[in-house]
């Protein structure tokens, strides 16, 4: 999750050894109806080393298009 002390913004090595690919990094939490999964990502949230968002399923669900989209239109 946290990348290697020698590749943190900050530290001691120089640019050309802290680049990095683009991308990111997404945690799933997979489970049943009040399994806890919003309970166990709030607590995540805090203890993270690096910049984290949390995004229910239904905050996901909530920003689709409101039509169906064709696979062509994917």
């Amino acid at each position: 999750m946290a990348a290697p002390a020698e590749a943190r913004p900050g530290s001691a090595a120089g640019p050309a050894e802290t680049s990095q690919p683009p991308g990111g990094l997404n945690i799933f939490l997979n489970g049943t109806s009040s399994s806890g999964k919003s309970s166990i990502a709030e607590e995540l949230l805090p203890i993270l080393d690096e910049t984290y968002f949390l995004m229910p399923v239904d905050a996901f669900h909530a920003m689709r298009a409101r039509h169906d989209l064709t696979p062509d239109h994917l």
